[in-house]
């Protein structure tokens, strides 16, 4: 779609605006001089504000200023860059080229041609004169065809062609490292030739740096700044920029295009709902994006105001651009990804349509279609169904409709009439996935599923994001988890025993806990779960237990057997601790430090006891005291908090001697003091509320407590088909439990007109399931994932 036809709604129509305010920002900073980095800056922001104007119709008032200035850059000679003294400074004309050419197609000004052409004509003449065969070179690929597509001027295409042919894949062998985003433009650039020759060599270029790329990427889906090909992926980068992120999505996006296959689009959404958007900042933090960032840590870097920005918000435009597409020829509308986003566009028989989505997907698998016309038109609509997703009905008008399922998209074809709403519902699988990229601590067997790997991180999956990530090298401890917005890392799980560790301040990871032993992960019967255990000295023994209940916000059973503690000296065990500085200590630029909010954290279970409350200000605090050492209340329920981050922890109170604070210069956290015996169990469980939905430690403790009396009516209807009934008070944020004997099976799913779900193994006698209560749910025996 062109982007006058697209607008997007609801959460990434906020990301969109948010992110050109900080473009909108960078006018004042703009470099206008540089023998290396200086004008690709002037040309990112002049291809963005461009851009911007076609989506939303407002277009920068200094976009015509900037351009004069791009244009004296040419006059008087500095837009050239020398190829035989700086090899990197030729990135200023590719992206000046760049730059110029997304201003001309919307504005065909014969001087911003002229422009485009001399930047062209530049590169082809003096690319030759590069010493040896710098890969920055092959970034011209892409905007030497778009202007040869405009021109039509073979020498443009020949151009581009020798630069390929010259370069091929030398960037795979370069042991100092390729840079991340640049490797993933020279894959559009390999992808770019194919569209345009036809040439299936260009193809295979492309899945060959592509798969190079892919060993390399974290398991949230970024890619590191550099990219040692010559190096096993354990080896390379931990640390990452925005600019990685937006391209790696950009590559994807445009492997879909080339080959048609849908798994590129669910990377796409892996790399946008876990790592792309983690990198934006909120508003008053500039509202751009983020550079130099730690995904072992969680960590989200320092602002890069200048290529960030813009690349962060120019890859956002893409996916906006992508989410629905269509084929005039075939007169046929594809939802690619499911985001909200609308588009608009003039039917061949002259019909005004407008096709509007609305999701809470990833949080939830539901979508609501409508399509709005000033006539009735025909055509076919193309629904992608995510990756390992089982289809579900699909209603139309609120009447289930017959649909075929044509490489991973539902089509539907008729006559739409104004106002026609389609609707589904489908369960959100989880799964497992170890990492072991990056050059953190060293690689932990563990075994998957009976399976033993190397792994450095164990990620479990809620659909495409990536729901908790534990570090094996340092225990076990979880320091991710998905909220929708930073995740903000924490750890959790580990132990203190006589002293505690600062937080991680080394890029080697060689302080801090050692690696978990023996760990076990399984997700058999549908539910993730990890077990492993910690030695404390000869005689202390703790036993983990963890497993990830179904659905989003995640939720997460703790279940520690403390072995061996004879209550001499300090035990701390089941920690939870925020970071108020994020340290690492970066190979190549040194230290780096970000500082969080103070954590506040309160033990209370609700608010009725309001005489205990301090007033101050006109308002009643809520937050306790967090001092190194200090006791807090055995209530069975605490809150900690940052102020964009926050956790709810529900404890067996009985089996906990105490709740003690722990602070030091980076971190602060509440751990449990075990009651000592020759074994002590703890149990909690750990609810991390997603941003923009928050939680108290009363609405959580309330459904956990209506849990057990949620009348739960299994009748079947026939053969292999179950309803279900859920009644009892309103319950949204915790699993139910359905008992076993009641017919159903792990595996099945449950369906109702708003919510659909895998029903996963609990224990020997239940199954659990995030649905709402109340509710009727719809099973069919044949619906195993």
């Amino acid at each position: 779609m062109e982007l006058e036809q697209v607008k997007a709604t609801d959460w990434l129509g906020e990301r969109l605006n948010r992110g050109y305010v900080a473009v909108s920002n960078l006018r004042g900073s703009l470099w206008w001089e540089g023998s290396c980095w200086g004008h690709e800056h002037v040309a990112r922001w002049m291809r963005n504000v461009t851009l911007y104007g076609q989506y939303s119709g407002y277009y920068h008032p200094a976009m015509q200023e900037v351009l004069e200035g791009m244009f004296t850059l040419l006059a008087d000679g500095r837009a050239f860059a020398t190829y035989d003294q700086n090899a990197l400074a030729a990135y200023n004309e590719e992206e000046l080229l760049s730059g110029f050419i997304a201003h001309y197609r919307k504005f065909p000004d014969p001087r911003v041609l002229e422009a485009a052409r001399r930047m062209g004509q530049s590169i082809a003449t003096n690319h030759p004169k590069l010493a040896g065969s710098h890969y920055y070179k092959s970034l011209a690929i892409a905007p030497l065809l778009a202007l040869e597509a405009i021109t039509h001027d073979p020498a443009f295409l020949k151009a581009a062609t020798d630069i390929a042919e010259d370069q091929q894949l030398v960037l795979l062998e370069i042991e100092q490292g390729a840079h991340g985003a640049a490797s993933s433009m020279i894959l559009c650039g390999h992808l770019a030739l194919f569209e345009t020759t036809g040439s299936r060599r260009y193809l295979d270029w492309a899945l060959k740096l592509w798969e190079a790329i892919r060993q390399r990427m974290f398991i949230t889906g970024g890619i590191g700044e550099m990219l040692f090909f010559t190096a096993p992926p354990s080896e390379g980068d931990l640390h990452d920029e925005t600019c990685q992120h937006s391209w790696w999505t950009l590559a994807n996006l445009q492997m879909w295009r080339a080959t048609g296959d849908v798994r590129y689009l669910d990377l796409v959404e892996r790399i946008l709902f876990n790592h792309f958007l983690f990198s934006q900042l909120h508003r008053g933090e500039d509202a751009g994006f983020c550079a130099l960032g730690d995904i072992d840590q969680g960590f989200r870097g320092q602002h890069n105001f200048i290529c960030c920005d813009n690349e962060g918000f120019f890859g956002l435009m893409e996916v906006a651009r992508h989410a629905i597409t269509m084929d005039l020829a075939q007169s046929s509308v594809s939802i690619n990804l499911l985001l909200p986003v609308e588009v608009r566009w003039v039917h061949s028989n002259g019909a005004h349509c407008r096709v509007r989505i609305e999701t809470a997907y990833p949080v939830k698998g539901s979508a609501r279609i409508t399509v709005e016309m000033d006539r009735a038109a025909e055509f076919s609509l193309r629904i992608r169904i995510p990756g390992g997703v089982q289809p579900s009905q699909v209603d139309v008008n609120d009447q289930v409709i017959q649909s075929q399922l044509e490489n991973n998209y539902v089509v539907i074809d008729r006559t739409w009439q104004n106002n026609d709403s389609l609707s589904f519902v489908f369960p959100i699988p989880m799964r497992v996935e170890t990492d072991n990229t990056g050059a953190g601590a060293k690689s932990v067997t563990v075994t998957v599923d009976g399976t033993p790997c190397a792994a450095k991180r164990i990620g479990v999956f809620h659909g495409p994001v990536l729901s908790a990530l534990f570090r094996t090298g340092h225990d076990n401890d979880l320091s991710w988890i998905w909220n929708g917005d930073y995740p903000e890392a924490l750890d959790s799980g580990g132990c203190v025993f006589l002293d505690y560790p600062e937080s991680k301040n080394s890029y080697r990871e060689d302080v801090g806990s050692g690696p978990a032993l023996s760990t076990e992960v399984s997700i058999q019967g549908g539910m993730p779960s990890i077990r492993w255990i910690q030695k404390l000295g000869a005689d202390v023994t703790i036993a983990h237990k963890v497993r990830i209940l179904p659905g989003l916000p995640v939720t997460i059973e703790w279940h520690e057997t403390v072995e061996g503690w004879d209550g001499k000296g300090k035990l701390l065990c089941s920690g939870l601790r925020y970071a108020t500085a994020k340290q690492t200590k970066n190979l190549r630029y040194g230290d780096i430090a970000f500082p969080y909010p103070f954590p506040a954290v309160t033990t209370r279970d609700d608010l009725r006891a309001s005489s205990e409350f301090v007033a101050g200000g006109g308002s009643y605090s809520l937050s306790e005291r967090l001092t190194d050492g200090g006791a807090l209340s055995k209530t069975g329920t605490f809150r900690l908090s940052n102020g964009s981050f926050r956790t709810i922890c529900h404890y067996d109170a009985a089996t906990i001697a105490g709740l003690e604070g722990k602070v030091s210069a980076n971190w602060a956290g509440i751990y449990f003091v075990p009651v000592p015996g020759k074994r002590t169990e703890i149990k909690r469980r750990l609810i991390f509320s997603l941003h923009d939905q928050p939680l108290s430690q009363d609405l959580t403790r309330l459904e956990l407590e209506r849990v057990p009396r949620i009348s739960v009516l299994v009748k079947p209807e026939s053969a292999g088909t179950f309803t279900i009934t859920l009644s009892g008070g309103v319950i949204e944020l915790t699993p139910i439990l359905i008992p076993k004997d009641s017919g159903l099976k792990a595996g099945w799913v449950a369906q109702g007109s708003l919510a659909a779900a895998s029903l996963v193994d609990y224990d020997e006698t239940h199954l659990i399931a995030r649905l709402p209560v109340p509710g009727i749910y719809r099973v069919e025996s044949g619906q195993a994932l």
